[in-house]
């Protein structure tokens, strides 16, 4: 994001890395602050797109090379234990290496492979198409006023989720997204065209939000 934003001449700041020290990631990554209303939407969709994609060049290979070392061992669900959601493109990857496993079967996870599943889940989650997410960015460049329609619908949802299942897990996330904003404010100039390349670049990004976003990413027996 930063060196996009260096390149298209928008003043932002540098990475403001966000740290989590009661969660086992450490980190829920960075953030850089933009003066608004100074990237057009090809230089926004730029400065977005490859935050998320320079995330994927590491966490894709760090986790199959996790789970290539990995060993698959039979579990016992005991009170206090702890487990760790996998998305679909890590289950992928298991079933790739070690085939179909059992129900009482799990992947032990090592660090390289909590590494990429750390940076799969992060990089996932900012791919939400709201607001100043990354996913929100990509969303309204590609959608235009539109977007915020979509926004407030996935919002309504997530919110309704949490309520129905009592899981409310996401509600600081949920907070912070109304707080700095559910709709995407304009960008310089809407109308410059992205082209062909960059429309399915973007789209494909934010598919990795299905493949990669885990609801219950932390599971405690």
């Amino acid at each position: 994001h930063y060196l996009q934003s260096r390149r298209y001449h928008i003043p932002a700041t540098r990475p403001l890395f966000i740290p989590m020290p009661l969660t086992p990631f450490g980190t829920m990554g960075a953030v850089i602050l933009q003066r608004g209303g100074m990237a057009d939407r090809k230089q926004m969709f730029d400065i977005a797109v490859t935050g998320p994609l320079a995330g994927l060049v590491f966490a894709l290979p760090i986790a199959y090379w996790g789970v290539l070392n990995s060993t698959v061992a039979v579990t016992l669900k005991q009170p206090g234990s702890i487990s760790y959601g996998e998305p679909l493109i890590l289950q992928w990857m298991i079933s790739m290496v070690h085939g179909p496993l059992a129900a009482n079967q799990e992947v032990i996870l090592n660090p390289l492979l909590f590494a990429g599943w750390v940076g799969i889940f992060i990089t996932a989650l900012n791919l939400l198409p709201i607001g100043q997410l990354d996913g929100g960015h990509i969303l309204y460049t590609l959608l235009g006023k539109k977007a915020n329609l979509v926004s407030r619908l996935l919002m309504a949802a997530a919110v309704g989720y949490m309520f129905y299942t009592g899981e409310f897990g996401y509600s600081l996330l949920i907070l912070l997204l109304v707080f700095f904003g559910i709709n995407h404010p304009p960008t310089a100039n809407d109308r410059v065209p992205l082209g062909t390349p960059r429309l399915i670049i973007g789209w494909l990004t934010l598919a990795f939000f299905i493949i990669g976003f885990t609801i219950t990413p932390v599971i405690i027996y």
